[in-house]
């Protein structure tokens, strides 16, 4: 590496879908960043904000439970770069975050 050049982090490339019209929902520019922080290797991932019933939908085919969670991942390739979708549930994690008392970008950002 050459001096004074600063290393570049890992390549993503993030697609965001908006599955459900909820106020407070985080910004794509967000959700780049959030991801950024968390990533240690190249990856393709797409986040998808949904509502309680593709949520729910989503949670019963893929683990057999018949209600909305917060969030689902779904793996599709687990060597770099890593390949899988983020589902959020915005209801859910709308009202979990008001149980904890925390802010919901502050949710968000955790899951």
């Amino acid at each position: 590496m050459k001096a004074g050049r600063a290393t570049r982090g890992p390549r993503l490339n993030l697609t965001v879908q908006y599955a459900v019209a909820a106020r407070d929902l985080p910004g794509r520019a967000q959700l780049r960043r959030w991801v950024r922080a968390a990533l240690e290797r190249d990856a393709r991932i797409t986040v998808r904000i949904v509502g309680e019933v593709e949520g729910k939908a989503l949670n019963r085919r893929s683990r057999g439970k018949r209600y909305a969670t917060n969030v689902l991942t779904f793996v599709y390739r687990d060597v770099p770069p890593y390949e899988g979708d983020l589902a959020l549930c915005a209801p859910v994690v709308a009202r979990e975050a008001r149980q904890q008392r925390k802010s919901l970008a502050a949710h968000y950002a955790h899951l």
